[in-house]
């Protein structure tokens, strides 16, 4: 089983390099790999979200691969994938009353 989703740049584990704003331009992207683990820190382009950052974690990708809209292919994987969770709840939806017994 893989993952890849958004993690807040406040957790403690995430390295001081991967978030430090003032070190980071528009538009750049930092990996850091470790055996099983991706960590990508991107800093869109857009005016809407400028120094804004984005961090994401992965196990399925293991290369610092940019895709052709000049982001990382980890963002545009979870793009590309993220609304399968919301699709999911809207047809299996989770509550109290409709857990079986």
């Amino acid at each position: 089983m893989t993952f890849v989703g958004t993690i807040k740049a406040n957790k403690k584990e995430v390295p001081k390099e991967m978030t430090d704003r003032d070190n980071l331009r528009l538009g750049s992207t930092a990996f850091l790999f470790t055996k099983e683990l991706t960590l990508v820190s991107y800093v869109p382009t857009t005016a809407k979200t400028m120094k804004k950052l984005v961090l994401l974690l992965s196990s399925m990708h293991t290369q610092p691969t940019i895709g052709n809209t000049g982001k990382p292919e980890v963002i545009e994987f979870y793009n590309a994938t993220k609304g399968g969770v919301d699709t999911f709840d809207h047809f299996y939806p989770v509550c109290a009353n409709c857990m079986p017994k």
